[in-house]
């Protein structure tokens, strides 16, 4: 479980407890590492999406189709997710190496701890760690979700969520966001949002003239990088 504010209700905790299920808490900062959608199925899900649409379009340009209503794009991103869905039932062995890669269905024995696959740790070491101390988490290190993720990347093929952008540069505190401004040769004078405002328009336009933008919420320095 992400270590996020709802996730840990006594509602849920509750729910649970009553299906038997022990649970175990994704550390701060860590979900792009431990958790199975995010180290094994989000990117392929959008792989298969992007493709589906193309041939959905395709198929509907073939049949003469030319304008698209908001109406037509909802029936259309139905039937896309049915089919990315539909084909991820097939993939079971994906999903189970999944779980199993992040140490989740590895057996408690510790007979399977060589099958750990962790991204960025080459080797990894349980010794010890049954006397290691409990570590708690403390309220004030509870996130949400998108504040969780290490690093949002808009490739030339993605289209940039300005709802993500501002929400991210809201996060902000303020010497952030003008030492952010000035960098990019901002004027960093006036209320947040003036600063927000200008920094949304300056990647919005920087996006449409360059490759990549890559988001990264979770470090002071480095912020956003215009590749």
């Amino acid at each position: 479980m992400d270590a996020v504010a709802f996730h840990l209700s006594p509602p849920v905790k509750d729910a649970v407890c009553k299906q038997n299920i022990t649970t175990a808490l994704v550390p701060v900062g860590c979900t792009g590492m431990l958790q199975p959608l995010d180290t094994a199925v989000n990117k392929l899900i959008k792989d298969w999406i992007r493709e589906l649409i193309l041939d959905y379009e395709l198929e509907q340009e073939r049949k003469g189709k030319t304008r698209w209503s908001v109406s037509d794009r909802r029936i259309m991103t139905t039937w896309v997710i049915a089919r990315a869905f539909e084909r991820l039932k097939t993939k079971k062995d994906l999903i189970e190496k999944a779980f199993l890669d992040v140490g989740i269905t590895v057996r408690p024995d510790g007979s399977q701890d060589n099958h750990i696959r962790i991204k960025g740790i080459d080797e990894i070491d349980f010794t010890g760690w049954e006397t290691a101390s409990e570590i708690t988490i403390k309220s004030e290190e509870l996130v949400s979700r998108l504040c969780d993720e290490e690093e949002l990347s808009f490739g030339p093929e993605d289209e940039l969520d300005e709802d993500i952008l501002i929400y991210s540069l809201k996060k902000m505190t303020i010497p952030q966001l003008k030492q952010l401004a000035s960098r990019n040769s901002l004027t960093v004078k006036g209320r947040k949002d003036d600063i927000v405002e200008q920094l949304q328009q300056y990647y919005a336009k920087e996006r449409s003239q360059n490759d990549c933008i890559t988001v990264q919420t979770d470090v002071e320095e480095d912020v956003f990088t215009v590749d």
